[in-house]
């Protein structure tokens, strides 16, 4: 899943990877959502591909893991 947050440029993954997709964006609330509706159609585990890939990025993530627990 690839997940946009703010200060991210657009990359994905290399400058030669160019996928037709859009990164998720958006809070928490979203993200989780956007997660538990891939849960409902089948998928069992979930990678994600954050951009900006920053430790402060990853500290953002903790909402959205806080919402799935919720």
């Amino acid at each position: 899943m690839l997940v946009g947050l703010p200060g991210g440029t657009g990359r994905v993954m290399s400058e030669s990877f160019k996928p037709q997709v859009r990164p998720v964006v958006g809070g928490p609330d979203d993200l989780a959502g956007h997660i538990t509706a891939m849960a409902d159609v089948g998928a069992d585990h979930v990678q994600l591909v954050v951009d900006p890939i920053t430790e402060s990025s990853v500290e953002r993530l903790a909402d959205t893991l806080a919402v799935l627990d919720g």
